[in-house]
C-alpha cells in the first residue's frame, strides 16, 4: 500500500501519464524487491512458480504490484476529466 501511495503521489506531483507510470513503476519496484529478497533468503519459490528467464524472478510477484497499482489509481482518478492524459 505504501509503495502504491508513493507512486500515486509522484503521478500527482509531476503530472505524469497515470496508467503508464503506475504500471511501469509498480513493475520496476516489484522486480527490485524480488531481485533483492531472493538472494537474501527472505523467501523462495517452489517448482510451481513460473519464472521470468532473464531476471529469474516469479511472474506473479513481478506483475502483482503493477496490476494492483493500476486498479487503485483507476479508482482514485475515476472522476478526473484528464484521466490517462499526459500534461
Amino acid at each position: 500500500a505504501a509503495i502504491i501511495l508513493i507512486l500515486v503521489f509522484i503521478i500527482q506531483k509531476f503530472k505524469l501519464n497515470k496508467p503508464r507510470f503506475i504500471i511501469l513503476g509498480g513493475l520496476a519496484v516489484a522486480v527490485i524487491i524480488e531481485a533483492a529478497a531472493l538472494p537474501a533468503g527472505r523467501w523462495a519459490y517452489n517448482s510451481l512458480m513460473p519464472i521470468i528467464p532473464i531476471i529469474k524472478i516469479g511472474i506473479t510477484p513481478a506483475v502483482q504490484l503493477a496490476i494492483t497499482g493500476y486498479i487503485v489509481q483507476s479508482i482514485i482518478f475515476r472522476n478526473n476529466e484528464n484521466y490517462g492524459k499526459q500534461k
